[in-house]
């Protein structure tokens, strides 16, 4: 009895494969090659994560290859992912110094006759603020050349802001690593958090910042799974300190592990703080700081007792007085009066990952969730709009168009690589697009819009930092 060998090779996990069938002798048998990088454009010299998923097959062995030679670069298996919480090891690419395309090649140990091939372009580092005319609609890698994404746990780069008097002038976490500056739109990059409380700026994941636009030197940060507290500089980042009190801190879950840090856009002095985790007692499961000066000074506050806390848990501001409570655990809250009585939307399912609340020119409200894209004219009725798919989380408009991308999960190895980006006019009717864009792992957790220089800023987690010139 003759044996069929089904073959089926997968370029870049969701998109359209190659089906191969060889005859042999014996029973059927299915193998199917799966070859995935965290994103498929990298810098030069850049390193990338590597995985080839292997089924049908007992022998999850393979070997890897680059069709260009040493020119490429080189793969190597990862020292830190050997195993990749046992969903087989990953490996790292290095690029080559010079831009092109390349492409990598893996072998499975199954199925040696039946190579399989992927191609990585290495593009060019950014020049400044513009872009040629062949570069705009084309998103560009800004990841700071110093940071290496294939080392430490997948969470990469997330928090980022832009200075809104100096918009050339952004800043961005990363995990483990402390504050990032560049002073000309990401092409090039300092770690900044270098003066006070540096190690402590490098202890955990900066997935929360604010700036105040009328103080841009001064920005508020949060250290997850490191440092507890809110963390403030004053100086453009150099300089930071722990501002909770020690009497709000020995209050809350374990010592203040933020995961929120929210400013009243009409008062930048006027910040809300939520946590990743359930308020002890005496303290409702959700409570949160509040400042009205900067962090001079704090008040803890309960919210509603039926609010199970925890994870995904935040408040932010629709203004000054119209605030909303989004959780993972209780959904959407929206309250008028200041955080004192709480009137639950049905209906909306909130992700882990925080979705970006988006402001309007014309008064209405956009809102990222684990559904799609709310949106509200008036801060009290909320609707799904349509097509928005799932999971959303970077969310920013200019009044002409509106941004969004899919994203997370961040966990090993990571989603199989896709299309993160959507866009559409600003208002009805609306059209959800796909925008074109490299494939990656995990999509903008924030989005950022610079309107000066009319760039779209993309923070991805262990797929790096990224900018769109949109004209």
């Amino acid at each position: 009895m003759k044996k069929r060998v089904l073959i089926f090779v997968l370029l870049f996990a969701g998109t359209a494969g190659l089906c191969k069938q060889t005859q042999a002798n014996e029973a059927v048998t299915s193998v199917i090659v799966k070859l995935q990088a965290s994103s498929s454009v990298v810098l030069p010299g850049q390193k990338v994560l590597l995985a080839a998923k292997i089924t049908g097959t007992s022998d999850k062995g393979v070997e890897w290859s680059l069709k260009e030679g040493e020119a490429a670069g080189s793969i190597i298996l990862s020292p830190d992912h050997r195993d990749a919480d046992h969903g087989g090891p990953l490996w790292v690419y290095t690029a080559s110094n010079i831009p092109g395309t390349y492409h990598v090649i893996v072998t499975a140990n199954g199925d040696k006759q039946n190579p399989v091939t992927m191609a990585l372009e290495v593009q060019p580092f950014v020049v400044g603020c513009t872009a040629r005319s062949d570069q705009v609609g084309v998103w560009q890698n800004i990841t700071p050349p110093q940071v290496d994404l294939t080392k430490g746990d997948f969470f990469g780069m997330q928090a980022m802001v832009i200075d809104p008097v100096n918009p050339s002038t952004i800043y961005a976490g990363r995990s483990m690593d402390g504050i990032y500056k560049s002073t000309d739109c990401g092409a090039h990059w300092k770690r900044i958090s270098t003066g006070r409380n540096s190690h402590a700026m490098s202890s955990g994941r900066s997935w929360t910042m604010a700036i105040n636009p009328s103080d841009p030197q001064t920005i508020y940060t949060n250290q997850g799974y490191g440092a507890g507290g809110v963390f403030k500089t004053t100086n453009g980042g150099v300089d930071w300190d722990q501002i909770l009190p020690h009497n709000i801190t020995t209050l809350l879950p374990y010592g203040g592990f933020v995961y929120a840090i929210s400013m009243d856009p009409n008062d930048p002095l006027h910040l809300v703080v939520g946590w990743h985790a359930e308020c002890p007692p005496p303290r409702a499961k959700f409570c949160f700081a509040e400042t009205m000066d900067g962090g001079a000074s704090w008040v803890l506050r309960d919210g509603n007792p039926s609010w199970a806390g925890g994870e995904g848990a935040l408040i932010d501001f629709l203004d000054s007085k119209s605030w909303i409570f989004t959780s993972q655990s209780n959904g959407l809250w929206v309250s008028r009066d200041k955080g004192v009585s709480w009137l639950k939307i049905s209906g909306v399912s909130i992700s882990h990952g925080r979705g970006q609340l988006y402001r309007a020119v014309d008064g209405s409200f956009y809102l990222g969730t684990a559904n799609g894209i709310l949106h509200s004219v008036d801060g009290q009725s909320w609707a799904l709009l349509p097509e928005t798919q799932n999971l959303v989380m970077g969310l920013v408009g200019d009044a002409k168009t509106i941004y969004f991308s899919r994203a997370f999960p961040y966990n090993a190895p990571g989603a199989d690589p896709y299309l993160p980006y959507y866009s559409s006019p600003e208002g009805l009717p609306y059209r959800w697009a796909p925008m074109r864009s490299p494939m990656m792992r995990n999509g903008g957790a924030e989005l950022h819009l610079d309107k000066i220089h009319h760039i779209l800023y993309s923070t991805n987690m262990d797929a790096g930092l990224w900018r769109l010139v949109i004209q």
